[in-house]
């Protein structure tokens, strides 16, 4: 005798399996491996511009105002940091 979860309810099971989750026939592991993949990718992106703000871009500003001054402050003040 099989197993059933819901006595006298086969129709459910076949509605949340055949219909629900795998209606297209997609496999959900890829859409799973993609999510964590892309918050790696978020993390190593976030973790890459935090390291290029503390080590690149901050120690060039205060070498571009020493040597330039009130222009340097005055372009900063038109432009973003980041292009």
């Amino acid at each position: 005798m099989p197993y059933r979860v819901l006595p006298g309810a086969d129709h459910l099971a076949h509605e949340m399996a055949g219909g629900l989750i795998w209606r297209n026939g997609q496999d959900l592991a890829p859409q799973g491996v993609c999510v964590c993949s892309g918050a790696r990718i978020h993390a190593a992106s976030l973790r890459a511009h935090l390291y290029l703000t503390r080590f690149q871009i901050r120690p060039e500003e205060a070498a571009l105002r020493q040597r330039f001054g009130a222009a340097f402050e005055a372009y900063a003040a038109r432009v973003g940091r980041w292009l």
